[in-house]
């Protein structure tokens, strides 16, 4: 589960100064939201978890960078670009969750049993 210290460490150790906690928290409950809605069937957990971090990360960024527009005046370029990253990142991870798990396809063909791998004790197509 994806709580606000994750969030913290996923920004760089974003300090609580620039960001508060309950601002964090509402962050990861609108990506909670936005991820399990999202989500198709045989999604891994951890692809999840890590939806989840992605995106509450921009969030809690975009909050970060909308209260420094409102003390400073601006956004400087460099936030922008993170910005943009993360939004980019957000929407990657979300591709990840609507697509599902994979099916796996072996690079081999695999016998179905043990009988069909062996014939007669010895490796079938395996003859010195």
């Amino acid at each position: 589960m994806v709580v606000v210290q994750d969030v913290r460490e996923f920004l760089n150790n974003l300090s609580s100064q620039l960001v508060p906690d309950v601002t964090i928290e509402k962050q990861i409950d609108i990506a909670r939201t936005r991820v399990e809605s999202e989500k198709a069937a045989g999604v891994a957990f951890d692809t999840l978890e890590e939806a989840k971090l992605v995106f509450a990360g921009y969030l809690t960024y975009l909050a970060y960078v909308t209260g420094y527009e409102r003390s400073v005046g601006i956004v400087p370029g460099f936030m922008v670009g993170h910005l943009q990253s993360l939004k980019e990142l957000a929407e990657t991870f979300i591709r990840y969750v609507r697509a599902g798990a994979p099916a796996y396809t072996p690079p081999v063909t695999q016998a179905k049993t043990i009988r069909e791998l062996y014939v007669d004790g010895e490796l079938e197509g395996d003859k010195y």
